[in-house]
């Protein structure tokens, strides 16, 4: 009887496990606005933004505010209405496929950790449930 409980309780923490998944699954794509090849300067050898650490994103974006605040009120003092581009792209872009990286590395961390949580139920479900849960598996599978 307190095996069936425990299975209970360790089958609704499976059922939070999954849809976590599910959801995170679903932020995971990407379709990039830019080419995501930074490089601040024309002498620059560019750099793959996929690559770069949250901090190194974060450092992108700042100087690209930097550079799109200077730029417009350059364009104010010269009266002139010109927009902000780095590299071909917009500001706006840059700024949106900078934070979806970011959002990216933080899914990874919690995918890690849903994973983790995931093998430590695993040793903890009854042989019972687990054969119960297997079998589901295949019937789902089979459908």
């Amino acid at each position: 009887m307190a095996n069936e409980t425990l299975d209970i309780k360790i089958q609704k923490l499976f059922q939070i496990i999954q849809d976590k998944k599910s959801k995170l699954a679903k932020l995971d794509r990407f379709n990039p606005k830019t080419n995501c090849s930074y490089k601040r300067f024309s002498n620059e050898t560019p750099v793959n933004l996929h690559v770069l650490s949250i901090e190194d994103l974060l450092q992108v974006l700042g100087w690209l505010m930097q550079d799109a605040y200077w730029f417009t009120n350059a364009c104010k003092e010269a009266e002139l209405e010109k927009t902000f581009k780095h590299l071909g792209f917009s500001f706006t872009d840059w700024k949106s496929d900078i934070i979806t990286l970011i959002e990216k590395k933080n899914i990874d961390v919690e995918k890690r950790d849903l994973a983790d949580k995931e093998a430590k139920l695993n040793q903890l479900i009854s042989p019972e449930e687990k054969r119960r849960l297997e079998i589901e598996a295949l019937e789902k599978e089979l459908e």
